[in-house]
């Protein structure tokens, strides 16, 4: 099986109204069951369905209904439409490499296709890989605050707990008491007690 057997494949699958699940018969004769998720592409789906080699390939409806078969054996080219022929003109030089270059063009268009989808699946996934990777941070980040916010509280319980930070804190009180608080007025007479 090619990558043409794929792309066949993935162009079938593609056709309107589109499978929601599929069912492979194998060669064995045990059926397995495929269901067409968001995730994953018709091309990766074409590439899983080759992979498992079925004799026959059913597209079902979401009802459960057979929307079409194919035997993958038996699928070649004649499935996909032909290329119109190019008309050959007994002409010039110039109408016959004019021709050849349309000719080039239309291969390449039809090639791009799959270039195009490879890249958009590539930009895709490293989006949704930067997207996992920003929500980590912003996890841990608020993980780290969480656990900076708890070490903290943790500290300061402790040190209430302390015996000489009290004695501190009750220092620092009565330094500030006597600052605001007016002196007791002096005794008047002498200091010794003596009249």
């Amino acid at each position: 099986m090619s990558k043409e057997y794929s792309h066949r494949l993935r162009s079938w699958l593609i056709v309107r109204p589109r499978p929601a699940t599929l069912q492979l018969t194998s060669t064995q004769g045990t059926v397995s069951v495929v269901e067409v998720s968001n995730g994953m592409t018709w091309a990766e789906l074409a590439r899983s369905v080759e992979a498992m080699q079925p004799e026959l390939v059913q597209a079902l409806a979401a009802d459960g209904k057979i929307l079409r078969a194919v035997r993958p054996q038996e699928m070649d080219d004649d499935d996909e439409p032909a290329a119109a022929p190019v008309p050959t003109f007994n002409a010039d030089a110039e109408t016959a490499r004019f021709t050849l270059i349309a000719n080039l063009l239309a291969q390449a268009h039809s090639n791009s296709f799959d270039a195009l989808v490879a890249i958009t699946q590539g930009a895709q996934a490293r989006a949704e890989s930067l997207e996992r990777t920003l929500m980590q941070i912003d996890r841990d980040r608020r993980n780290d605050l969480m656990d900076r916010e708890d070490a903290i509280a943790e500290k300061e319980e402790a040190l209430k707990d302390d015996p000489l930070t009290q004695m501190a804190g009750a220092f620092m009180g009565g330094q500030e008491q006597a600052k605001v608080a007016p002196a007791p007025p002096a005794a008047r007479g002498k200091p010794n007690g003596k009249a």
